[in-house]
């Protein structure tokens, strides 16, 4: 795509300096539907002040929680690491959002996965009452 590890933060900037609604648009749509995605591969930094600038933008927070999932993916080491040079509040800030969404893919891993595993050996069993669900939390 257009935006890398070289030019999104600037980009961000930019669309909000200069007021470029089309810029921004596509930014949301990069954010949205790209950055998700598993072939999206940008280093910490990058979306470190990729994330600074996108707040100081007052970019919808929508978008803005596309960004610290990607981060949280990092880890903490890596996060500290790429946040190392930026001004403390907002290092606190952006480690302390991206935490929440480590922690939310993390339970997603812990439970949910194991959950569906669980059901799909449940019905895929010869009960006579598929109809009666039980799903234990071990």
């Amino acid at each position: 795509g257009a935006f890398s590890d070289t030019n999104l933060a600037a980009l961000i900037h930019c669309s909000h300096r200069f007021q470029i609604p089309s810029l921004q648009r596509e930014l949301y749509q990069y954010l949205e539907n790209e950055l998700p995605s598993e072939d999206c591969k940008l280093k910490p930094e990058t979306l470190a002040d990729a994330i600074a600038e996108a707040l100081n933008a007052h970019f919808s927070p929508k978008f803005i929680a596309h960004m610290y999932k990607k981060f949280g993916e990092h880890g903490l080491d890596k996060m500290q690491e790429a946040l190392k040079n930026m001004p403390n509040p907002l290092a606190e800030t952006i480690l302390s959002e991206a935490r929440k969404y480590m922690v939310i893919a993390w339970i997603v891993a812990l439970l949910i996965v194991p959950l569906q595993y669980r059901w799909q050996a449940f019905s895929a069993g010869d009960n006579p009452r598929a109809d009666i669900v039980h799903i234990s939390l071990e």
